[in-house]
């Protein structure tokens, strides 16, 4: 089902929206495709965004059938690789590269199915920020055996270089500094009060800082 309305985990992929939002230049008539798609969360903000086609893909029947009947969002199941519907604006992976075990194939398949001129988009962890080094095993993003890779700006530029995109770019959670500041405050008094009140048998932490890289096709 959807994530709860006011949920950390909502509000990051919201952010993450907004920037989908910026880097389309608000081209609401896009073809976007979610590779990963799970609840169905990112294309439901993105189509009440205004976004006019919007589909996803995920491996998951059941986690797919929940988003069609929960959420309404379009969703295919199956394979990305084996996937061949090809005429994308852009594709999306939102926290999925990580679980990956060949991500430069998924990379390059992306580019394969994208127009000319389309783009790859992706959020992951930043294995480089202080946060990560400080927090160690318990970062949010060391999560094995689920997620496979760990990556850093430099890695994810050389990753999309080597899947044949143009024009890498890579911000941080693309916010100013100033308002990633606030974020990060906010994210830190959320884990403190989880670690203090909550107590689960094993406390991860939820500050961390996420990275949003994308690549563009060449125009033929």
């Amino acid at each position: 089902m959807w994530v709860e309305e006011g949920s950390i985990i909502k509000g990051i992929y919201s952010r993450q929206a907004q920037c989908f939002d910026r880097i389309a230049r608000h081209r609401i008539e896009m073809r976007v495709l979610d590779v990963g798609a799970g609840d169905g969360t990112m294309l439901k903000l993105l189509m009440d965004m205004g976004c006019k086609n919007v589909f996803g893909i995920e491996v998951s029947e059941e986690g797919a059938k929940k988003a069609r009947e929960k959420l309404g969002v379009k969703q295919w199941v199956g394979d990305f690789l084996q996937f061949r519907e090809s005429g994308w604006d852009a594709i999306l992976l939102w926290a999925t590269i990580e679980h990956l075990t060949d991500p430069v194939s998924y990379l390059h398949h992306a580019a394969e199915l994208l127009n000319p001129g389309g783009f790859t988009l992706l959020v992951t962890g930043d294995n480089d920020s202080i946060h990560a080094k400080i927090q160690g095993r318990l970062d949010m993003w060391v999560y094995p055996p689920e997620h496979l890779f760990y990556f850093n700006r430099s890695s994810l530029a050389l990753a999309f270089a080597a899947a044949g995109y143009e024009d890498i770019r890579c911000k941080l959670q693309f916010q100013s500094p100033l308002k990633e500041s606030v974020l990060w405050l906010m994210r830190l008094r959320h884990a403190t009060k989880k670690l203090v009140s909550e107590r689960p048998p094993f406390w991860r932490s939820d500050v961390s800082n996420l990275l949003t890289v994308w690549g563009t096709t060449r125009k033929r």
